[in-house]
């Protein structure tokens, strides 16, 4: 199993003491017998607040061992989940997880690749949120890797905030589920003889109804008859009834108790510890002497209540349970306080001696706060901000002083934002109220805001970027600047914000300084998309975005990604499109040495909306779904306009039915529409409508768009044409007048900005609603100023209307070249809809269309083609895989269907394979 190649999961699911770690330990044992390398963990109750607290039992010692082969590539990515600091991400309110587990997943193939592996887990039901994330996360993606998953767990047992990425464990495709059953007359006869000797069949029938057939609890029936002496006969059944098989508790206080005072304190100090503790640590907590720690330990390890060696631990969970339930809650309390001091002394981790301070006795040493304070912020970094938000509660319970107040209340803000709890905000108004400093004010406004911009939040995200604002007015120096300059970026996204924000941004941008710093060359970015927003010369646009992307300033810096996306949406309105895919790679390159999910599916945003102008509908596609998904995993700020792009894509391949499931937003249109990204939404919700056979609907929506265009300052034709499906909507209401002036005002702004898609599309439109030889002369006019663009969908697009055109005012000769070289672009292109439209046109022209058969490099899907085009610039298989954060199955499986599609054998001859894709 795994050791072919193909990986496989399994999970053990049942009753504590039903033999679910006795099975684990098999299995582990099989496999090293057969050459495995078996990876173990075994969460703990004490230890659910740790952020990938299991992962690390499962893969520190490789991390400490390694020399750094197995953490090659994506792999890297998993030291941020091993260590304490985590690491961290340029993203707020960004999942911050997922790049880890990304990580943990190809450190896994890594060392498959050696031997194959198993990664085992007990007790999975108190694994911390992030571990399990990862488990479900590798057991989706086991196929092709000589990796065995093997998870036990006890169902109903699992915290809150555990139980959906538990369940999803559980549900997964590929995990085969098994639940061990009772045990039945043979097997336990068996034990009852090993215990008692050969018993009768009444007593074997009474010890596994006493019992339910659980190994644990028949275990501890068995010690209670030998105790009192009892037989294994039919005549001890009645004496038998009287022992109770659930009674744990009383049992291993019974056992501890004979063992004196001693005992009971070290057994007590080894339950709250979690069972973590060498037996130097446990005499210290219990007050013995080494000697007399051993001699008890020894003696608790003969009953059955501790097992052998070290470090201490319980012979069963449930023993360890049963325990640390009969401990005095105060007397508890303190030996959480004695646990965590321990761990501080001896450097353990701060997430580690907080689980234990969550517990402890409130107003300790000067310590705790600490320690809670270091927890809090390594669990943000882990990418756990609930159990951030638990370690910054219980800092404040510890009642500090008010400067230190101030800072653990923004902290706890912070962190109950990024978790989706309300209460956050109040926390963090009254954290900014405490602090001191305004640069400490602004800072924690700014953090708030962009996390709620993250979120789609846009009003509370604007009123703490005015907030934060107020408080750097009157300040002056970079830190000042810098505030300013991210406050008004995050503004803009806000429609309603923008007339107030959009004189500001131009303001900084005029800064003599604003060149020398990451921020400034972001700002720099946004200032150009601005410009193309609005209009602005396409020279001033194209100066502004190379400023920003200029070298001089360090990629590991947060705003340096943003930038190059920034700077794309920049060069695709002045219709440079290698300039913005050159800036879009450049971005992606940072996403993935970065490991975000989230930033390299934004990265696929502003590609979408090339790869569309370009012609290339099944990248646009593929990217816009890519784009969705990011939205969806935290970059919900983008989310109206990327569906706006998927619901573009399959308008254009004939889908009408799910480009208007598309345009329809989750929640209603309610909580986006002081998006800036909701206006798009519109647009192709306009034109979808358009295609429905809904005129009157469509305009509306057009005119919607347009006023709400108009407000935010968004005018320019380049960047949304509204007007011209606004004008084929009243055309076909019968409202000729309205049509063309709609069609000749944006004819009007194209022209004033210049670039040639806005010309073609305005001057295409007022050639469809003028009639005869006038509209015809525009239709020429808009190929003109295609024919020598990248914008090739419009020009295809152009030369099937003007064919049309041609055809219905009766020059059927003319008409046919203009529409076969459109039906050949449209074919190309993946405009499905626009070929059919095509082809309709031509055979009412009287032409004969040449015979199409799709293949060679447009054959490939939007998948296939992207791994090719990956694949021919030297990227290895897994270099792909861990790229796109795909499996290496997934990227064979493309290059596989891609030969057979381009009818070739190898890497080599891709390049040339592709050329035809265009």
């Amino acid at each position: 199993m795994g050791a072919g190649g193909e990986g496989s999961a399994l999970v053990i699911r049942g009753e504590a003491g039903i033999g679910k770690t006795t099975l684990l330990a098999a299995a582990s044992a099989s496999a090293r017998d057969q050459g495995f390398t078996v990876l173990e963990a075994s969460a703990h109750r004490f230890e659910s607040e740790l952020s990938f607290g299991v992962c690390v039992q499962l893969f520190q010692a490789i991390a400490r061992e390694e020399n750094g082969v197995a953490f090659e590539g994506a792999a890297e990515l998993a030291r941020a989940a091993l260590e304490e600091s985590g690491g961290g991400l340029a993203v707020p309110g960004e999942d911050r997880t997922l790049p880890r587990i990304n990580g943990l997943y190809w450190l896994c193939a890594n060392l498959a690749e050696r031997s194959p592996l198993v990664v085992s887990v007990d007790d999975a039901q108190w694994a911390d949120v992030p571990s399990l994330r990862f488990l479900h996360f590798l057991a989706r993606r086991l196929e092709g890797l000589a990796v065995v998953l093997v998870v036990a767990l006890r169902p109903g047992a699992a915290p809150e905030d555990a139980s959906e990425p538990l369940n999803d464990l559980v549900a997964g495709d590929r995990a085969r589920l098994v639940v061990p059953a009772a045990l039945g007359a043979t097997s336990g006869a068996r034990l009852i003889e090993a215990e008692l000797g050969a018993p009768e069949r009444q007593f074997t029938e009474a010890c596994l109804s006493l019992s339910g057939g659980n190994p644990l609890y028949l275990g501890e029936l068995l010690r209670g008859a030998r105790d009192r002496g009892l037989e294994p006969t039919a005549a001890s059944v009645e004496a038998l009834s009287e022992l109770r098989s659930e009674r744990i508790a009383e049992s291993v206080v019974e056992r501890v108790g004979s063992l004196g005072d001693g005992a009971r304190r070290l057994v007590d100090a080894a339950a709250v510890s979690g069972g973590r503790l060498q037996l130097r640590e446990a005499a210290e907590l219990a007050g013995l002497d080494a000697a007399e720690a051993e001699t008890i330990v020894d003696a608790l390890a003969s009953c059955a209540v501790l097992s052998p060696g070290e470090p201490i631990s319980f012979a069963h969970p449930l023993v360890q349970a049963a325990v640390y339930e009969e401990i005095p809650a105060a007397a508890r309390a303190g030996i959480h306080l004695g646990v965590a001091e321990l761990l501080h002394e001896t450097g353990a981790g701060h997430e580690s001696v907080a689980a234990h301070l969550l517990d402890a006795e409130r107003r300790g040493p000067d310590w705790v706060l600490d320690e809670l304070e270091a927890a809090a912020a390594a669990a943000m970094a882990h990418g756990s901000p609930a159990a951030a938000a638990r370690y910054l509660q219980r800092a404040i319970e510890e009642a500090p002083a008010a400067d230190r107040r101030a800072q653990l209340l923004v902290m706890l803000g912070l962190a109950e934002t990024e978790s989706g709890d309300a209460a956050g905000f109040g926390h963090l108004a009254a954290g900014v109220e405490l602090l001191p400093a305004p640069e400490a004010r602004a800072g924690a406004l700014l953090g708030l805001g962009m996390a709620l911009t993250m979120q789609a939040e846009v009003a509370r995200a604007t009123d703490a970027y005015i907030q934060g604002l107020e408080e750097v007015t009157e300040l002056e120096g970079p830190v000042a600047r810098d505030l300013e300059m991210l406050c008004e970026i995050g503004r803009v996204n806000d429609r309603e914000a923008r007339p107030e924000s959009l004189p500001r941004l131009e303001a900084l941008a005029r800064d003599p300084t604003v060149d020398d710093s990451p921020t400034g060359r972001m700002l720099l970015a946004q200032v150009a998309a601005e410009r193309g927003y609005q209009g602005g010369s396409v020279a001033e646009l194209r100066e502004l975005a190379e400023r920003a992307l200029a070298p001089g300033i360090d990629d590991e810096e947060p705003a340096a990604f943003w930038t190059c996306l920034l700077a794309a949406y920049a060069y695709d309105d002045c219709d440079d499109y290698d300039s913005a895919e050159l800036a879009i790679a450049s971005g992606l390159r940072l996403a993935r040495r970065r490991g975000s999910v989230v930033q390299a599916s934004a990265a696929c945003h502003p590609r979408a909306f090339v790869n569309m102008r370009r012609g290339r509908i099944e990248e646009a596609l593929a990217d816009a779904r890519t784009s969705v998904e990011g939205a969806e995993k935290g970059w919900r700020i983008a989310l109206p306009s990327s569906r706006a792009l998927l619901a573009e894509a399959h308008l254009e391949r004939g889908e009408l039915d799910l480009a208007a499931a598309a345009v329809r937003l989750p929640g209603g249109d309610e909580p986006w529409r002081r998006l800036i990204s909701f206006v798009w939404l519109l647009a192709l919700r306009g034109r979808v409508l358009l295609e429905q056979g809904e005129p009157a609907d469509s305009l509306a929506t057009m005119l919607e768009c347009g006023e709400l265009c108009e407000v935010a300052h968004l005018t320019n034709p380049a960047v949304i044409a509204w007007r011209s499906p606004a004008a084929l909507a009243a055309s076909r209401l019968g409202r000729p007048e309205h049509a063309r002036e709609l069609a000749r005002a944006e004819l009007a702004l194209a022209r004033d900005f210049g670039t040639p898609r806005a010309i073609g599309i305005a001057e295409t439109t007022l050639g469809l609603v003028l009639a005869d030889e006038e509209g015809i002369d525009h239709l020429r006019t808009a190929l003109a100023v295609l024919e020598g663009s990248p914008a090739r969908l419009e020009h295809t697009r152009t030369l099937v209307h003007l064919g049309a055109a041609l055809r219905r005012s009766g020059q059927r000769r003319e008409a046919r070249d203009p529409l076969r070289e459109g039906l050949d672009l449209a074919r190309r292109c993946g405009a499905l809809a626009l070929a059919e439209q095509a082809l309709a046109e031509l055979q009412a022209a009287g032409g004969r269309p040449r015979r199409y058969e799709l293949s060679g490099a447009d054959s490939l899907t939007p998948s296939e083609r992207r791994v090719s085009a990956m694949a021919a610039d030297g990227l290895s298989n897994p270099q792909i895989a861990q790229a796109l954060f795909v499996t290496r199955r997934t990227v064979e499986t493309h290059l596989t269907n891609a030969y057979r599609k381009l009818d070739i054998s190898s890497r080599d001859e891709l390049a040339a394979a592709l050329v035809d894709a265009g």
